[in-house]
């Protein structure tokens, strides 16, 4: 194996131009609002409503 083999970023798991058109957020193809809080429950569940 030699260094031109090698991938640019090898250490991202995606393409570097898949994660800039979802606006470098993964996570919101799970449902997640990740750009406001990863950790945050679903909007629907929020408590009080």
């Amino acid at each position: 194996m030699s260094k031109e083999d090698t991938p640019q970023h090898p250490a991202a798991p995606k393409k570097p131009d898949e994660d800039e058109e979802k606006g470098g957020a993964s996570r919101t193809e799970k449902g997640q609002p990740s750009r406001a809080n990863p950790l945050a429950p679903p909007i629907n569940n929020r408590p009080g409503s």
